[in-house]
C-alpha cells in the first residue's frame, strides 16, 4: 500500500472519530444523555372573563291618558232680561202709584236748575250729591239740578245733616204751606237700618248724620229723588234705588234713569191721571 492510500484511510478514521464525539455530546454523557433535550416553553396565559351579554329589558313606554279637568269657574247668576213691561211697572210704581197722581217738580224757563245747599255735609255727600245731579240731567229733557252744591247761602232744596237725637226733634207738620215743591213732595219720613234715616218737608230734607257708608248714601238719593217727584217703591229691579225691600242702593240704574226720562219729558204735568199719562207716554 503506498503512503497516499494511507494518508487517505487515516483521514477517513479521523473525520469518523470526530462525528462521533460531536454526536455523543463528547466524553461523559450518560446513555440517556445521548437524547437530544427538547427546550419546552410554557406560556401562561391570563384566563380572561368571558363577558355575557346582559339580557337588555326594552320596556316599552307606558303611554299615560292625562285626564284634563275643566277649570273651575264659579257659578254664573243667570241674567234676567228686563222687557219693556218691566220698565213701565217700575215708572208706574216709582212716579205714579205713591201719589196716584203724577208729581214733578215743575220750574219755569226762567229758573231751569233747582238749586241745592248742603249744610253739615261731608266731602262725600258733596261728591254724590254732584254725580246724581249730572245722572239726573243727563235723561231729563225739561228739569234740571245745578251740579255746583252749595254748602250756604240761598237755594231752592235744603238738605241738612242733623244727629239722630236732633232729627227726632223735627215734626212733620212744621212744612211750609208753600213752596215751588207741591204738597204732595213733602211729610216724608224714610227709615233705614230700622232708624229713622230721613224726614222730608217741603223744600227741606232732614239726613240722619248718625248714617254711615251706604245707607247714609243711599238716604241721601233717595230723598233727592223724592223731591224730584220720584216718591214711590218699586220690587221689580232689586238694584234700583226704589227697590222696595232691604236696600242701600245709591247708584241710579238704567230702569230708574228710565224713569227719570220719561217723568221729565215734555207733555207730561203735575196731576196727570193714569188714563191721561197713557195718551202721551206708551204703557203696556
Amino acid at each position: 500500500m503506498n503512503n497516499s492510500t494511507i494518508f487517505m484511510v487515516i483521514g477517513i478514521i479521523i473525520i469518523g472519530v470526530g462525528l462521533a464525539w460531536v454526536i455523543t455530546g463528547g466524553p461523559g454523557n450518560t446513555a440517556a444523555g445521548t437524547m437530544p433535550q427538547t427546550t419546552v416553553t410554557t406560556i401562561m396565559t391570563t384566563p380572561v372573563p368571558v363577558t355575557t351579554p346582559s339580557a337588555v329589558l326594552t320596556v316599552p313606554p307606558v303611554t299615560t291618558i292625562a285626564t284634563i279637568a275643566p277649570p273651575a269657574t264659579a257659578a254664573t247668576p243667570a241674567v234676567t232680561v228686563a222687557t219693556a213691561n218691566d220698565y213701565a211697572n217700575h215708572f208706574l210704581d216709582v212716579a205714579y202709584a205713591g201719589t196716584n197722581r203724577l208729581e214733578r217738580l215743575d220750574y219755569s224757563s226762567s229758573r231751569p236748575r233747582v238749586v241745592i245747599v248742603a249744610l253739615s255735609a261731608g266731602s262725600d255727600d258733596i261728591a254724590l250729591l254732584e254725580k246724581t245731579a249730572a245722572d239726573f240731567n243727563g235723561v231729563s229733557s225739561t228739569m234740571k239740578i245745578s251740579e255746583n252744591i252749595k254748602e250756604s247761602g240761598t237755594g231752592d232744596l235744603f238738605i241738612k245733616f242733623l244727629p239722630e237725637d236732633g232729627l227726632s226733634a223735627i215734626s212733620l207738620m212744621e212744612a211750609p204751606e208753600s213752596g215751588p215743591f207741591t204738597e204732595s213732595l213733602t211729610r216724608r219720613e224714610l227709615r233705614q237700618d230700622n232708624a229713622v234715616g230721613a224726614k222730608i218737608i217741603r223744600g227741606t230734607v232732614y239726613i240722619n248724620a248718625n248714617l254711615k257708608d251706604d245707607a247714609r248714601k243711599h238716604v241721601l238719593v233717595r230723598s233727592l229723588m223724592y223731591e224730584m217727584g220720584l216718591t214711590g217703591e218699586s220690587a221689580i229691579f232689586p238694584d234700583s234705588v226704589f227697590y222696595a225691600g232691604d236696600n242701600t242702593n245709591y247708584q241710579l240704574t238704567t230702569a230708574d234713569k228710565k224713569v227719570i226720562g220719561t217723568l221729565y219729558q215734555d207733555g207730561l204735568y203735575n196731576g196727570m191721571t193714569l188714563d191721561e199719562v197713557r195718551k202721551v207716554v206708551y204703557i203696556p
